[in-house]
């Protein structure tokens, strides 16, 4: 559903790869607490939406 998003702001922004934070301020996201499982959500610098373990 993320990916969804990162694309959707690609095409708005001219194919500039958000941050988590930029998807929240500019809408695309209602909040970015994680995955159900625990996991974090993390997006690399093409824009893949990956599950990664939380960090302490």
């Amino acid at each position: 559903m993320v990916q969804a998003e990162v694309q959707a702001y690609e095409m708005d922004n001219n194919n500039k790869v958000p941050t988590l934070e930029e998807l929240k301020t500019a809408g695309y996201l209602k909040d970015t607490k994680g995955c159900p499982n625990g996991q974090e959500i993390a997006i690399d610098t093409q824009g893949n939406v990956t599950a990664v373990p939380k960090t302490n």
